[in-house]
């Protein structure tokens, strides 16, 4: 069963590859805008990219920070890294990996670790939840309006109040279910979960921190998109990149496949069914940001492992 697991991502690429192949054969016109791509733009799309990646070596520096165990910059950069190299191959490694670093090299507890994971997690949901919530009202506002579909509205709400909940009061809830008789019986089940949610010091200083990071993410991400579709001169790219950076960032979170290969697409196609947004305008321009990330961490990610070897 375990080795299923590892196939399927496997055999979801396979079928999203031959399904790109088999539509580009069949719309090769519709590609015709990919010969507007010039260098000075994947130049630019790299420098956000690596932004980018800056931004998540923050991310970790502050987990570690807050169990009072430092990390610099560079070396959580390298991590981060490392980690998104790990899951272009075998999906969750890499998390995996970092919770190991942590562990060997700063001698955190993985249970500490996974916790403020998951709370950094819910962090980014509500931000780009919240940011969602805004630009789809904002386009929806908008004289050259976009028809929104409400399922968007109803996904986007959604993540916001789990994240909501998730950050503010299901300790207090888990705490509760503590004390149900039938759970008490499983001694190691309540162990660990009482270890996962142990409380924070400065929980809502954390919060802050964490929000901060991933708002600037958002307008790094907006920016990578707003510059493709920009070039490409696609009809309301204003709106559209408002849209699909939310689309897309969710899409990291239903992580099935490597680095969301065919999830990506499929949500940012589902998400903008309503628009005029064509196929092959999304598939290039998942995949051109998906590249530019990949050629940063595939240097840095290997580097850094054999650096660690090598010590």
């Amino acid at each position: 069963m375990s080795n299923l697991k590892k196939i399927i991502p496997l055999i979801l690429i396979i079928i999203f590859t031959f399904l790109i192949q088999y539509y580009y054969k069949n719309n090769i016109d519709d590609f015709n805008f990919i010969y507007q791509i010039n260098f000075n733009l994947i130049i630019w799309i790299l420098l956000l990219c690596f932004f980018y990646l800056i931004t998540e070596g923050f991310v970790l520096k502050n987990i570690s920070n807050f169990l009072n165990k430092e990390i610099n910059l560079i070396e959580s950069f390298f991590v981060m890294n490392t980690t998104y190299f790990c899951n272009t191959f075998i999906q969750f490694s890499g998390l995996g990996y970092r919770l190991y670093y942590l562990k060997k090299y700063k001698n955190l507890m993985v249970s500490q670790v996974l916790n403020l994971s998951l709370i950094t997690i819910a962090c980014e949901v509500l931000v780009f939840s919240s940011i969602g919530i805004i630009s789809l009202i904002f386009i929806d506002m908008a004289p050259n309006s976009i028809n929104i579909n409400f399922f968007i509205y109803f996904v986007f709400i959604s993540f916001f109040l789990f994240s909501i909940f998730y950050l503010f009061f299901a300790r207090k809830f888990l705490f509760r279910i503590f004390n149900i008789k039938l759970l008490k019986r499983f001694s190691s089940l309540n162990l660990f979960l009482n270890e996962l949610i142990t409380n924070l010091k400065d929980k809502k200083k954390f919060i802050n921190r964490q929000s901060i990071l991933f708002f600037i993410q958002y307008i790094t991400l907006f920016l990578i998109f707003f510059s493709i579709l920009n070039t490409f001169d696609t009809e309301n790219h204003f709106y559209l990149s408002l849209l699909v950076t939310s689309l897309v960032d969710f899409s990291f979170l239903l992580a099935f496949t490597p680095y969301s290969v065919g999830i990506t697409e499929v949500i940012t196609i589902l998400g903008t069914r309503d628009i005029k947004f064509s196929i092959a305008e999304i598939i290039v321009l998942i995949n051109l940001f998906r590249i530019c990330m990949l050629s940063i961490y595939f240097i840095c990610g290997p580097l850094f492992l054999i650096y660690k070897a090598v010590r």
